[in-house]
């Protein structure tokens, strides 16, 4: 199967519930939706909650939340090309064996993949995950 936006969608839903799971709330309520910022190991999402991205933590959460990784090559277009960057490296990825401190800059999680594009529903998604809402609609 091809990978589109409704499967990037169903792939943030999924690790928004597991992320929940997961998460403490105290984690959780660390998300800042005006600073929210993919490409920072301190912004990003796993950073907020965590401190940075690449700590212990954040990467346990990674690993049980991300039910796929997006190679990083061609992230760096993602808020002007969105979908189709998208596409043009993840028909050619899956999951990642093991997402570690090693590995962690060539790949991205979903969610961080979906909160670089330009018309990504973050406030919806901050709200979810900070239970103002019980429902996720992207």
């Amino acid at each position: 199967m091809k990978y589109n936006r409704y499967q990037l969608e169903w792939d943030v839903i999924n690790g928004a519930i597991a992320l929940k799971e997961n998460a403490t709330d105290e984690e959780l309520s660390k998300l800042c939706e005006e600073n929210l910022d993919p490409f920072s190991g301190i912004q990003c999402i796993y950073g907020q909650a965590t401190g940075w991205c690449h700590s212990s933590r954040a990467i346990e959460l990674i690993n049980k939340c991300a039910v796929r990784f997006i190679a990083n090559n061609a992230l760096d277009d993602i808020e002007v090309g969105g979908m189709a960057a998208i596409k043009k490296v993840l028909n050619k990825t899956d999951k990642v064996v093991h997402y570690n401190a090693t590995n962690s800059m060539r790949y991205f999680s979903p969610t961080e993949t979906y909160i670089g594009l330009h018309d990504a529903n973050i406030a919806a998604l901050v709200a979810f995950l900070k239970n103002q809402t019980q429902t996720l609609e992207l």
